[in-house]
């Protein structure tokens, strides 16, 4: 898994169903559901590159026994 720092930026609504790709305009670089309290981010391709840097990289290993008992899961 790999954790990730997101700078927003200036955020635009996003309404629900919406088939939008790309930001309305060159003053946004991300969207969101609600702009005061968001549950959902959206990063614009263009951004990717300028607003996610990649921070930690968190790996584990199951015990040997673990594979298919839901005691571990």
């Amino acid at each position: 898994m790999v954790l990730c720092r997101v700078i927003m930026g200036n955020m635009e609504l996003l309404r629900p169903g919406t088939q939008q790709f790309h930001p309305s305009s060159e003053d946004v670089d991300s969207g969101v559901d609600d702009l005061e309290n968001p549950r959902h981010y959206v990063i614009w391709n263009v951004n990717m590159n300028t607003h996610i840097y990649p921070e930690f990289v968190v790996s584990f290993k199951l015990p040997s026994g673990a594979r298919g008992n839901k005691h571990f899961l």
